[in-house]
């Protein structure tokens, strides 16, 4: 009964009775909001209404443009994997991985040798290691922590 708005830079959601997710770090270069039931209106700095989410949309906003994208078929599940201390990915490139990992940890991290794969899987939020025993059963990489940086060391392809 009482709309509220979250304000993130350059983009408004006004909430209009909902569930949704909103994943904003200030590393990224955008922006998203998941809709899960209800509505939300969103509206930019730069272009004013970006319109009106519907569930199981997905609208990512790019703070460099000021552009918004709205996926109609959004991966809900995906965007509520931080629930239970999950990132989900789909054949995301390997360095979106490393950018996230980055931003869930506060590591630098450094990729030697070939950065064309791409990663389907799930990692952990909670535990790095972890993170870099699945990376390295995936792709036969290796990887070496010293203080807050990571190297990993891509196989080379034959």
């Amino acid at each position: 009964s009482s709309p509220f708005q979250v304000s993130l830079g350059g983009l408004t959601i006004h909430v209009l009775g909902t569930q949704f997710n909103v994943s904003a770090r200030s590393c990224s270069r955008t922006s998203a909001v998941a809709l899960l039931e209800g509505r939300v209106e969103l509206t930019t700095a730069a272009q004013g209404h970006g319109g009106i989410l519907s569930p199981g949309q997905e609208a990512v906003y790019d703070k460099a443009t000021g552009h918004i994208s709205v996926n109609r078929h959004a991966d809900l599940a995906a965007t509520q994997a931080w629930r239970h201390h999950e990132m989900k990915f789909d054949n995301a490139d390997i360095s979106i991985v490393a950018d996230r990992l980055t931003a869930e940890y506060g590591v630098a991290i450094t990729m030697v040798g070939n950065t064309s794969a791409h990663f389907t899987g799930v990692l952990p939020t909670d535990n790095l290691d972890a993170c870099l025993r699945i990376l390295k059963a995936t792709y036969g990489l290796s990887y070496h922590i010293t203080g807050k940086t990571v190297t990993l060391r891509m196989k080379k392809e034959k």
